[in-house]
């Protein structure tokens, strides 16, 4: 009979521990109610585990790469996934200036605007300055006020062009791009170049036109290196 007893006891222990272990194991495991997106560049992936690791945010990774979390860290993981995704993908809107008096005038309008700004000097010893997209548009206004200032003439800006080739490329580049301009006799521009016209534009593409003449410039060489000597 106690023999009985105790097989009997033995075997209600083993129940007992066997169900708490298997509570346990599924409460560890259903804690994760919740899964953020995988993402298919592992630089992102990589930075929001290494965030959950330094705050110590309970999480899992699924057989399909997935971050599994609590519902409870619900907005404090997607808070940390989108500014690593901003930090990650976004490029910061900049300019390349060459010269140091035209690299301290834009500094200075960005100073009296109290827009904050990262300098850095290239290989080329060009000035590339940096600003958050969030002050993008005043930048914008800023830039036509700096690019006025270099020139020295509140008119809209001309453009010459070198030769018929150079006239027809950028033409359909600026077609191309829908930027809009006047094309109007020079006889200033014939005595330079044999072409007695020139584009006249507004001020705000004016950096949009420089990058368009220097690649039909470009488109320029190549057609004349590629045609038969």
């Amino acid at each position: 009979m106690k023999r009985a007893i105790y097989i009997g006891l033995s075997i209600f222990c083993i129940l007992i521990m066997t169900y708490i272990i298997y509570t346990n194991f599924l409460s560890e495991h259903s804690k994760f109610d919740k899964a953020l997106l995988y993402y298919d560049s592992p630089g992102v992936q990589e930075e929001i585990i290494f965030e959950l690791k330094e705050l110590s945010i309970p999480y899992e990774i699924d057989k399909q790469g997935y971050i599994l979390y609590q519902s409870v860290d619900e907005k404090r993981i997607k808070e940390i996934a989108e500014e690593i995704k901003k930090a990650y993908f976004q490029v910061q809107p900049s300019i390349s200036i060459a010269t140091d008096e035209h690299k301290d005038y834009f500094l200075s309008l960005l100073k009296q605007a109290n827009i904050p700004f990262k300098i850095e000097k290239l290989s080329n010893n060009n000035y590339r300055i940096e600003w958050d997209l969030k002050h993008n548009n005043k930048v914008q206004q800023l830039k036509i006020a700096f690019y006025k200032g270099i020139s020295g003439s509140r008119n809209p800006p001309k453009l010459a062009f070198s030769n018929e080739i150079e006239k027809e490329i950028l033409l359909a580049l600026l077609d191309e791009k829908n930027i809009p301009y006047n094309l109007i006799k020079s006889e200033a521009a014939k005595s330079t170049s044999k072409i007695n016209e020139v584009i006249e534009y507004d001020w705000p593409y004016y950096e949009e036109v420089q990058d368009l003449r220097l690649k039909a410039r470009r488109m320029m060489r190549e057609k004349s290196e590629n045609q038969p000597k």
